[in-house]
């Protein structure tokens, strides 16, 4: 979707946990963007990785296929949240809090929530867990209209 979309320069994508793992930030920062994404348990990041990774809100990302690839590591700022008795972890590579604030980054996320819940209730009063088209243009309308009757 990165290499088939346009999107405007410097978009900042906000995603849930189902939209980690190193290649795909890193396309996500090749083609210029940036990202903020929440983190799980399944996520593995690094801290203190000598020059590359030092100072309190700084992990990477590294994982040993990007190792053996000879890849560098990707620095993101760690960004922790409290929502209500919930401990939420967020990543950024947005690293100067100046151009991008904590509090920006939880407004953010909770923006994100609200489309969230708008796409669980498609799924569950709609019973759209799957579209039933069988092609991508066709998959299109039937989501517009599937939204449009929302």
């Amino acid at each position: 979707m990165l290499q088939e979309q346009e999107f405007p320069e410097n978009t900042l994508f906000c995603g849930d946990a189902g939209f980690v793992g190193y290649d795909f930030w890193n396309s996500i920062l090749e083609a210029g963007h940036h990202f903020v994404i929440r983190v799980g348990a399944n996520v593995r990041l690094l801290r203190q990785l000598g020059y590359v990774c030092e100072g309190d809100g700084f992990v990477c990302c590294w994982p040993d296929t990007a190792v053996r690839k000879k890849q560098l590591p990707l620095v993101l700022r760690l960004v922790h949240l409290r929502a209500g008795r919930d401990d939420i972890h967020l990543v950024t590579s947005v690293l100067d809090p100046h151009e991008l604030s904590d509090r920006q980054i939880a407004e953010l996320y909770r923006l994100r929530w609200g489309i969230e819940v708008q796409f669980r209730t498609l799924q569950q009063t709609f019973g759209r867990h799957k579209l039933r088209s069988r092609t991508p243009n066709c998959a299109e309308v039937e989501l517009h209209w599937s939204l449009l009757g929302l």
